[in-house]
């Protein structure tokens, strides 16, 4: 990590050495070891897969603003988990001897901003206003954005894969959003996506309005997106929608919030009404939950989600009521937590396998944290999950899974 630093700290001088004297250089990110310990559900062992190891990420943001209309931005990251190789099996990375060929590239951009127009060009971090229940992930594209007073219109455009080159087989995905300020309190926005698979041969649509509206020390968030489209060049339908509601109240030193979710199952044996959204799988983070939906801090970890993968996408739905909360406490302390209550819309959808019952399970986690020196993050992170009798008989076809954890120290470091 030593040698990796020297290389972002040596590009970085040589960045401000050539830059002329009105431009501006900035450099941030952040550095994060996870010390885990956790258990994945299995379909072949009732105690679940446990894995204890460490994750170590380093990610580093340069900025170059040129002038107050064009800046140019790389975002690297390294991943040197210990005791393991680097990603492209290149050098040691986190084992013994190091010196990986492990710089992967997250985001490389270019912002021009001119009058009420702001473009951003090149791989870069896009998401829905959905929550990220349709995508929320890194890729290769342009967005758009005019304002008109209160009033703004997004688009966006990102090829996700451009096949052979040759032939007619790029993987496409378009979008646009339109959102309004009707006041202080009030604000409402519609989006439409269309996803293009020319290879497979799938088009696919996700539409719906979002409404946000805020009051003294309460807000409400809700949206309904819904999912069209034609499968397998056209002889498959798909259709399908998720729908949530948010409410959050502040209150002395931090806030409670109740989330409401809502998908509905696969209820047609002859076409697909699954759920096709969560690309990226990043939805629904700021629950406080790490193993029923996604912990926001993940870096190597896998992503369970279940209550996503196996009742939403799995084609059963999903009814959740999750109950969060996070509170600042004395002497740079915080304290977060998060409950979560999970369901499949349909035990016996129409175009899946009969499941023995409704109920996903639950999960309790909780977060306490300190900051020290001002800049350092210390916190010891846990989840406990238990399953309910969706999971009956999944555990090599006749057994039901045992309940699982997940606990982890962190050291994160933002600057």
């Amino acid at each position: 990590m030593n040698k990796v630093f020297k290389t972002f700290l040596a590009l970085a001088l040589v960045v401000v050495m050539a830059a002329p004297a009105l431009a501006e250089f900035k450099f941030n990110g952040y550095i994060r070891n996870q010390f885990y310990s956790g258990e994945f559900k299995s379909t072949s062992n009732t105690d679940g897969d446990s894995q204890q190891w460490v994750t170590q990420r380093f990610r580093a943001k340069l900025t170059y603003t040129l002038n107050e209309n064009v800046a140019v931005v790389y975002y690297g990251e390294v991943d040197t988990d210990w005791g393991l190789n680097s990603k492209g099996a290149i050098g040691g990375g986190g084992k013994r001897g190091a010196d990986g060929v492990n710089v992967e590239t997250k985001n490389v951009y270019l912002d021009v901003n001119f009058d009420d127009t702001k473009a951003r060009l090149g791989v870069q971090t896009m998401k829905d206003a959905f929550d990220g229940i349709v995508f929320f992930d890194d890729m290769a594209g342009i967005s758009v954005t005019q304002s008109f007073g209160a009033t703004s219109l997004t688009g966006v455009y990102s090829k996700w894969d451009e096949g052979s080159k040759s032939n007619w087989d790029d993987e496409d995905f378009y979008g646009i959003v339109g959102s309004h300020k009707f006041n202080d309190n009030l604000k409402a926005t519609a989006q439409l996506y269309y996803y293009d698979d020319n290879d497979a041969m799938n088009e696919i649509f996700f539409f719906g309005p979002r409404i946000d509206y805020t009051a003294d020390d309460l807000s409400v968030t809700g949206f309904a997106v819904m999912q069209s489209g034609e499968l397998a060049d056209d002889t498959v339908d798909t259709s399908a929608y998720v729908a949530s509601v948010k409410g959050s109240m502040k209150i002395d030193g931090g806030n409670v919030n109740l989330r409401f979710i809502y998908g509905s199952p696969n209820d047609d044996d002859s076409d697909d009404d699954s759920w096709k959204g969560d690309i990226g799988s990043y939805a629904f983070v700021k629950e406080n939950q790490m193993i029923m939906l996604i912990d926001p801090y993940v870096t190597d970890w896998a992503k369970e989600q279940y209550a996503v993968a196996d009742g939403l996408k799995g084609g059963y739905g999903l009814a959740a009521l999750v109950a969060s909360g996070n509170h600042n406490l004395s002497d740079d302390m915080y304290f977060k937590w998060g409950a979560g209550y999970y369901m499949a819309a349909d035990e016996n959808p129409d175009g899946e396998m009969k499941r023995e019952g409704d109920t996903i399970g639950y999960e309790i986690c909780t977060r306490v944290g300190k900051k020290m020196f001002g800049k350092v993050d210390l916190s010891l992170n846990a989840a406990y999950a238990d399953f309910g009798d969706f999971y009956d008989n999944t555990v090599n076809g006749t057994d039901d899974p045992d309940a699982i954890y997940k606990a982890y120290v962190m050291v994160n470091v933002p600057f």
